[in-house]
């Protein structure tokens, strides 16, 4: 009886410990993987700085891993202080650069959570949101989030990469 308890307690708290939502237009196939993709800037809305690099990063690798060729989007000029504080405005010129570039599909997101969780485990927990849109019909074709929280010796990058493997199986 314990151990049947053990067993269904173990079961809904491992479960806890990603949560996905999602919407898909596309199911994957070579249709996507002929197109031309670019990684958006992500916007940062954890208090972590940098958090939004770090994700674009493992999403170029992870997107790389299952075949597609992503370029990056080029880096802010330093310079303009307006754009660099400005999630919207990154995004907007970044969008624009890649319609003028002739890309098919943009790859962005937010970066909700980055952190490790405050206690003695200090746990690494990480929230993400993914979106890719065809610029050809101009739509969100493929939109997930989720939240993940490591435990034992992980640390904030390997949950993040599992959680945007997560995100991203479906493309």
């Amino acid at each position: 009886m314990i151990k049947t308890s053990l067993l269904i307690f173990m079961t809904f708290w491992l479960s806890a410990c990603t949560q996905l939502t999602s919407f898909n237009q596309y199911s994957s196939g070579s249709h996507l993987k002929s197109g031309k993709w670019a990684l958006l800037p992500f916007k940062n809305l954890a208090e972590t700085p940098k958090a939004s690099q770090r994700t674009e990063s493992i999403v170029i690798s992870v997107l790389f891993s299952k075949g597609y060729q992503v370029d990056h989007y080029p880096e802010t000029d330093k310079d303009d202080l307006a754009v660099l504080l400005n999630d919207d405005k990154k995004q907007k010129n970044a969008t624009a650069w890649a319609r003028k570039q002739g890309y098919r599909y943009l790859v962005s997101g937010d970066v909700t959570e980055w952190r490790y969780k405050t206690g003695l485990d200090a746990d690494p927990s990480v929230g993400l949101s993914i979106r890719v849109v065809d610029l050809e019909q101009d739509k969100v074709i493929y939109q997930r989030s989720g939240a993940k929280v490591g435990w034992g010796y992980s640390n904030l990058s390997t949950t993040a990469q599992k959680l945007l493997e997560k995100l991203l199986a479906e493309i």
